[in-house]
Parts: C-alpha cells; structure tokens; sequence
C-alpha cells in the first residue's frame, strides 16, 4: 500500500492498483492482532487513539509518531 498526499486530500493505491481517498481519522480494527488501530489521512491520530486504553490498542509495527507520541499503524482497511 502507497501513500501520497495531493490536493490536500491524502490518496492510497491499494495492491489491486485502485486508487482511494482517504478522508478524517477514525477508529478501526487491525486486521493483523484485532486489536483498535485508526484508519484515515493521518491528521487527527491522537483525537482516534488517545481515548484508547493500551492494552486495547494496537502493538504492531511500525509505529507512527504524532507529536512525540507513538501510535499503531494504519489499519489496512476502514472496517
């Protein structure tokens, strides 16, 4: 999975080559652990994730840092 940001508006190409916008943060469930991860442009993490108890979060890698914070990856789809 790709990422780039264009027109303010963040784009992926999946595996399939289709392309999706990615729009406001919101929670979801990785696909990997089932654990809460967040899904979304990357922009509001901490407002997802910070609610989130640790250990119902996420502990896959590799980890995105927000304001010196760590948090779980992207989940791999908005379920």
């Amino acid at each position: 999975m790709e990422t780039s940001l264009h027109y303010n508006v963040t784009w992926v190409l999946q595996t399939n080559n289709s392309i999706l916008p990615i729009k406001m943060c919101k929670k979801a469930t990785c696909g990997t652990c089932n654990k809460t991860s967040w899904w979304g442009c990357g922009s509001h993490i901490p407002s997802v994730m910070d609610t989130i108890p640790d250990s119902d979060r996420c502990a896959c890698e590799p980890k995105v840092e927000v304001g010196g914070v760590s948090y779980p990856p992207m989940a791999a789809s908005p379920n």
